[in-house]
C-alpha cells in the first residue's frame, strides 16, 4: 500500500471512489481522507524498477492555506514498513491568492409582458472549479414584485431545489449542491414576476473565491402591451326601431 500525505485543506470530500479522483491506472483501491489530507493506494500489480507516475485530481482549498509538504511511503499487506516516508521535492498544493472569475455568465428571460411570470435562465462557468457548498450570489434583479422567500423554487442540478430571494435588493443567494466545474456550464432557472414598468436591469454574479461579474444581458424590463392603432364603430340605420 502506498500512502501520499500532506495534502491538507483540500475541498475534496473523503471518498473511496477512484473515478471521482481521476486516479491513474495501476491501483485496485483508493481512499482519500480529507481531514488527514492523505491518499492511500493499493497496487494492482507489483512496481518494477522503472518509473511509475501517479496522477489524481483534488480541489484546491477555498482560501489560501499554509504550505503543504507532501510525503510518500509504502507498507506491505501486513503493514510492514517497506519505504519510510519520503518528502516530495516541491511544496505543492497551495491555494492561489488570485481571485477567480466567471468565464460564462449569461441570463435569459422568457417574457417581457408587464406583471407576467418570467422564467430567468442563468448559465455560469467559473474559471476555477468551485466545491459543493460554495455560496453564489446574484444581485441587481430589482423591480420584480415577487415577495421575499427563503426557498424560491429553482430547476437545474447544480444548486438544489431552492434559493434565498430578497425582493427589495433583488438578491438571490444560491448554494452549490455539486461541484461547479471550470470545464462545463452550470445552468439553473427560476421564475420572477415582471414589474409593471421599468427600464431593464443588468444583474451581476459573485461567489466565494471569485470576483463580481455583470451578466451580459439586461432583464426585467417589460415592454408596453400592444394596442389598436385604429378603433372605430359605425352604424347602418339611424331610424328608431330599425335594424
Amino acid at each position: 500500500k502506498i500512502t501520499l500525505s500532506g495534502f491538507l485543506s483540500s475541498a475534496t470530500k473523503s471518498t473511496h471512489d477512484s473515478t471521482s479522483l481521476s486516479l491513474s491506472s495501476g491501483f485496485s483501491v483508493a481512499a482519500w481522507d480529507r481531514v488527514a489530507g492523505s491518499l492511500s493506494l493499493t497496487l494492482s500489480a507489483a512496481l518494477t524498477a522503472s518509473s511509475t507516475t501517479i496522477s489524481f485530481r483534488l480541489l484546491n482549498p477555498t482560501s489560501a492555506a499554509s504550505t503543504n509538504t507532501p510525503q510518500i511511503s509504502a507498507v506491505s499487506s501486513l503493514d510492514v514498513v517497506l519505504i519510510e516516508p519520503v518528502t516530495l521535492p516541491s511544496n505543492l498544493f497551495k491555494a492561489s491568492t488570485a481571485t477567480g472569475t466567471w468565464t460564462t455568465a449569461t441570463i435569459a428571460e422568457s417574457s417581457t409582458v408587464p406583471e407576467a411570470a418570467n422564467t430567468l435562465t442563468i448559465t455560469l462557468k467559473p474559471s476555477v472549479a468551485l466545491p459543493a457548498g460554495t455560496t453564489v450570489t446574484v444581485t441587481g434583479l430589482t423591480g420584480s414584485s415577487t415577495s421575499d422567500s427563503p426557498c424560491l423554487a429553482l430547476t437545474g442540478s447544480f444548486f438544489g431545489s431552492s434559493g434565498v430571494w430578497t425582493k427589495n435588493t433583488g438578491t438571490l443567494v444560491l448554494t452549490a449542491s455539486a461541484q461547479l466545474l471550470e470545464t462545463a456550464d452550470s445552468v439553473l432557472s427560476l421564475s420572477l414576476t415582471n414589474p409593471t414598468s421599468q427600464t431593464a436591469v443588468t444583474p451581476s454574479v459573485s461567489a466565494t473565491g471569485t470576483g463580481t461579474v455583470p451578466f451580459g444581458q439586461a432583464v426585467l424590463g417589460p415592454t408596453a402591451l400592444s394596442t389598436f392603432t385604429t378603433a372605430a364603430v359605425g352604424e347602418s340605420v339611424s331610424v328608431p326601431g330599425g335594424v
